[in-house]
């Protein structure tokens, strides 16, 4: 707009005409401003035109001659292309059998109808070839008048002019032309994939939200569920609690029973009627452990829920962090197109001094141009040399492509093999670990209810065969033994009271014990409810925390804490999940030293931002970051800064950097130290120090 990079007397007679239209009115204007070529062959079409791109378009040339007072008062040189003195164009030739001759440059601009002629003046006869050495061979084989143009801007004129070597550093009229149009289409393009992502971003948003709310509702319905099935448990322990105590005294009535049984039919009628209860019990046991099957398969389905919507919100969460990532890169992007506008702007700032060093350069490139010739064949013949090494490298290379990917594609085999078998070794582990502790309850229980040391009876123990047809029939004459006895008991009634009297007793003690014992499952009940909330709300917390840091550390990626059993809250194993940016999820062990750090650090202010205290001790966490990590780890300290004070022990400057005091110690003298401290906060720097024995 301002024409810069036009020559001084182009740009005044175009100044002059845009001041005043009636001042040069045969003057339509320069011939780049009529010439328009995608980005890619703009600089092709500015190597052919030479520098013909800023001669001024003229309609008749007998204005010319009538103005020439005006014309005498340029401050330059000024080309004319009268468009009256243009011959008709003339094309005979036909290059559809030279496969080397890529287009005619006419076919790759466009141009305004009125300037057709002109233009197919200019590039009509300017073929694009794909070598130089093409365009010598067809140099000798078209008619005369044509020129030829190769993709990296050499040129051939009709004269046998070879323009050779790289173009000017600053741009040519038409490229900037099209670069600016180019960039143009590319920002409004870039505008509305912006748009596009952030209404995308909302809608993830939405259905963010809408997938935590239905996920806080499951996790109630677990809790509930959970709740249920623990108080049902409860009460079905209490039930075989009550059958094994019957069963352990059943033995001891039937004894009292038989030893009077032949006197007292009563007690016939009361064995008859505990067994009835029994069935009973028995029947009522057999409902509530029904109903707490039913519960368990609701709880598994839940849980399944659980997991698919978890699954669900991550991946959503993902597809959230790649689409911010993509933003990002795009806002990059913007501040890169606006970056190389104001370099462009600085390069059309330093044509008019490029152009003047161009003109001294072009006395030096002519004499150099009679050596250069001399040594073209020396460099034909080297180039072909050239050429068959590249290609015998390209073949070496695509090979060793192919073998990288093999080995990729064995190595990707073997990394699966090796999951699997870690968790067949997980799995083992936790079966061989489950064993362990049902033998030790095996062992306690008959330490406890038997008195018998199992582990001492099964060192001493052999295998015996038993014939337990013989032990039937030896409780069975025993049996008969006691039927046979014979006479009544006179004392029997005495022995009734008494033991009528001993049972009340008894019974009293019983109820206080089961009376005192209801009362401890209730408040052991009542606390692992309370500990169970409390747990899964503070977990819940540091859960989304840490998810929320990691992703500040590391600028992206994904992390997770999960409880192995969600029906054990308070005793079951947590499973932290780590995944940085741009890896897959992995071992620990194969994270470098600074992601491990980053993830400890993660997960230790997850805790700290869940239940802040008024300080905390850091000491030496950011040995192993570098500095772009350390500068994450500095900003997010500074987030904790309204609710904490920080003591950090390290040796990064980075960090020292956002102290509000430095504490320092120093040994001036052997043997002594001396503690200094510099505040940065006030108006003037404090120092103090106090000796010390070292």
């Amino acid at each position: 707009a301002r024409l810069e990079g036009v020559d001084q007397g182009v740009r005044h007679i175009l100044q002059t005409k845009l001041e005043n239209p009636e001042k040069f009115y045969y003057i339509k204007g320069m011939v780049a401003e009529f010439i328009h070529a995608d980005v890619k062959y703009a600089g092709i079409v500015e190597a052919a035109l030479a520098h013909r791109a800023q001669d001024l378009i003229a309609t008749h040339s007998q204005a010319i001659l009538e103005d020439s007072d005006s014309l005498s008062d340029l401050l330059g040189r000024v080309k004319m292309i009268c468009l009256d003195r243009l011959g008709p164009f003339k094309n005979g030739f036909d290059f559809s059998p030279y496969p080397e001759v890529q287009e005619r440059l006419i076919d790759l601009i466009t141009y305004p109808p009125d300037c057709e002629h002109l233009c197919w003046h200019l590039l009509g006869k300017t073929m694009l070839v794909d070598t130089i050495d093409s365009a010598l061979r067809l140099s000798q084989i078209a008619p005369p008048g044509y020129r030829w143009v190769t993709m990296e801007g050499e040129l051939i004129e009709p004269d046998g002019t070879i323009h050779l070597g790289p173009q000017t550093n600053h741009v040519g009229l038409i490229s900037r032309k099209s670069e600016l149009r180019q960039l143009t289409e590319d920002l409004a393009q870039t505008e509305e994939r912006i748009t596009d992502l952030q209404n995308q971003n909302q809608q993830f948003d939405n259905q963010a939200q809408h997938l935590e709310k239905n996920l806080q509702e499951l996790r109630t319905a677990i809790y509930e569920t959970s709740t249920e099935e623990i108080s049902t448990r409860g009460q079905l322990e209490q039930i075989e609690q009550n059958l094994n105590r019957l069963q352990q005294e059943q033995p001891l009535i039937t004894s009292e029973v038989e030893s009077i049984e032949l006197q007292i039919q009563e007690a016939l009628q009361l064995q008859k009627s505990s067994q009835d209860n029994l069935n009973d019990l028995e029947t009522v046991n057999s409902q509530r452990q029904a109903r707490v099957d039913t519960l368990q398969q609701q709880i598994q389905n839940l849980e399944i829920q659980d997991v698919q919507k978890l699954d669900e919100l991550t991946e959503l969460k993902v597809c959230l962090g790649q689409t911010q990532q993509k933003r990002l890169a795009l806002q990059e992007r913007i501040a890169s197109i606006q970056s190389q506008m104001q370099q462009m702007q600085h390069s059309i700032n330093t044509m008019e001094t490029d152009q003047q060093n161009a003109r001294e350069n072009l006395q030096t490139s002519q004499r150099g141009i009679l050596s250069a010739e001399n040594t073209i064949a020396e460099l034909f013949t080297s180039r072909q040399q050239h050429q068959e090494t590249s290609r015998i490298l390209r073949e070496n290379r695509d090979q060793l492509h192919t073998e990288k990917h093999q080995q990729s594609e064995t190595a990707g085999s073997l990394h699966q093999q090796r999951e699997q078998l870690q968790e067949q070794l997980h799995e083992l582990q936790m079966q061989l670990n489950e064993n362990k502790l049902r033998c030790e309850n095996l062992t306690q229980r008959g330490q406890e209810d038997l008195g018998i040391n199992l582990n001492e009876q099964f060192s001493s123990y052999e295998y015996q065969d038993m014939d337990w047809d013989a032990v039937a029939a030896e409780i069975e004459e025993l049996r008969n033994k006691i039927h046979r006895l014979g006479n009544i008991n006179l004392d029997a009634i005495t022995e009734q009271e008494e033991l009528e009297q001993r049972l009340e007793y008894l019974s009293g003690q019983f109820s206080d014990l089961s009376h005192a014992k209801h009362q401890l499952e209730n408040l052991i009940e009542k606390i692992n409810a309370e500990s169970t909330e409390l747990f899964l709300r503070n977990f819940e917390a540091i859960r989304i925390n840490f998810a929320e840091l990691f992703r500040k550390l590391f600028g992206g990626g994904r992390a997770e804490i999960i409880l192995e059993d969600p029906e054990d809250v308070l005793e079951c194993p947590i499973e932290i999940i780590a995944r940085p940016p741009g890896k897959q999820l992995q071992s620990i062990s194969l994270l470098s030293g600074g992601e491990k750090t980053m993830t400890a650090v993660s997960l230790l202010l997850a805790i700290f931002k869940s239940k802040p205290s008024p300080f905390c001790l850091l000491d030496e966490v950011d040995a192993a970051l570098d500095e772009a990590n350390i500068e994450r780890f500095t900003l997010l300290i500074q987030e904790f800064l309204t609710d904490s004070q920080f003591i950090i022990i390290t040796h990064s400057r980075r960090t020292m950097s956002i102290a509000d005091v430095i504490y320092g110690i120093t040994m001036q003298e052997q043997g002594v130290s001396k503690k200094v401290a510099v505040r940065f906060t006030g108006e003037e720097n404090e120092q103090e120090s106090s000796p010390a024995v070292a």
